[in-house]
């Protein structure tokens, strides 16, 4: 079974990077990168991935092997805010709901359907962390009918960031948020869908639930 050094180093040859390239591109030096895939320095920050994987154009999630992670965590399936660890990499056993509404308590039902394995940075964001799947299509193409997100449960986001928010107390959305001092904008980057717009005393309306930190897609 592949080390996460191993895939890491099938993902920079695929591309087409040398060492120092991607040394360069990532702001480290060869021999970090050559001791990451020899698998020499175990503990890779998190970030240090993440950022690895944007140079290469890949999801992150490609260098684990998610049976490895399914496996570890189905012993503790039942258990909440499980946590294992990965060729170094804190996994968390994240509940998954079928509605965005579900996820956050608002409906009468809001059972959970599963567990996915995600990464994680730190053990306050695990407790904060949960998957939803996503229906319709207003946020394609970057959030397709199906997808799963993985959001952190939290009550504001940047202007600009992708969230879940909740409209009159009752509709849960996802939904790319702008806003200013006296406005806030609802914007579905499908553009067959208009944007919300409230204004004024309207923007009590609306409240944020949490950030949306990365999408889980099946290929």
């Amino acid at each position: 079974m592949k080390t996460l050094g191993e895939r890491l180093k099938e993902a920079r040859l695929s591309k087409g990077f040398t060492l120092e390239e991607l040394a360069k591109k990532v702001g480290t030096s060869k021999q970090t990168i050559s001791r990451y895939e020899k698998g020499v320095i175990k503990n890779i920050p998190y970030e240090k991935i993440e950022t690895i994987a944007i140079v290469l154009g890949i999801d992150p999630y490609s260098l684990f092997t998610w049976e490895q992670a399914t496996n570890s965590l189905e012993n503790s399936i039942n258990q909440n805010n499980s946590i294992v660890m990965l060729n170094d990499v804190k996994l968390y056993n994240a509940p998954l709901f079928e509605s965005v509404s579900a996820g956050f308590g608002v409906t009468a039902v809001n059972e959970i359907v599963g567990y996915i394995p995600v990464i994680i940075c730190s053990d306050d964001e695990a407790a904060d962390t949960i998957c939803i799947k996503v229906k319709g299509d207003s946020m394609s193409p970057k959030i397709e009918d199906g997808d799963i997100i993985q959001v952190r449960k939290q009550t504001s986001v940047d202007s600009g960031d992708i969230a879940v928010v909740l409209l009159d107390g009752s509709e849960g959305l996802v939904k790319k948020v702008e806003y200013d001092t006296e406005w806030i904008k609802l914007i579905s980057l499908n553009m067959n869908y208009p944007p919300i717009v409230l204004k004024g005393k309207d923007v009590l309306r609306c409240a944020v639930l949490g950030k949306v930190k990365r999408v889980i897609r099946d290929v």
